[in-house]
């Protein structure tokens, strides 16, 4: 049977730890940022063979997401998020999309936490 595909690979509440901000504080330790995730791709194979090669491993894309958060100083959540999702769309050729929420508690005071929502579809 042949039919169009609305898949999703969904990861929530992912930890990753990063020197975030663009204010003096924000730069002096790593933070936590919290990560949730949409990864848009088409799952029938995968349905069928119950093989991990047919889909996208979630240990690689919080691997991918720890690497990035980790490896420099991010002034912007918007330019992390950037960065995250091109990584993925590099790491998977399947990959049809991406929606992602990034928060980071702590930036403002008298909020619970404050972040950004990125959808990207790969053209």
């Amino acid at each position: 049977m042949s039919c169009a595909t609305n898949d999703q690979i969904l990861i929530r509440g992912l930890r990753v730890q990063g020197v975030i901000g663009v204010y003096d504080f924000e730069q002096k330790a790593p933070r936590e940022l919290v990560l949730n995730l949409a990864l848009h791709l088409d799952l029938s194979a995968a349905a069928v063979s119950d093989d991990l090669d047919e889909t996208i491993d979630y240990a690689l894309v919080a691997d991918i997401a720890q690497q990035l958060a980790r490896e420099k100083h991010h002034a912007l959540l918007e330019h992390f998020g950037g960065r995250l999702i091109h990584a993925l769309f590099d790491a998977d050729k399947r990959l049809q999309g991406v929606d992602l929420e990034i928060q980071k508690a702590g930036a403002v005071d008298q909020t619970e936490w404050v972040g950004v929502k990125m959808s990207r579809i790969r053209a």
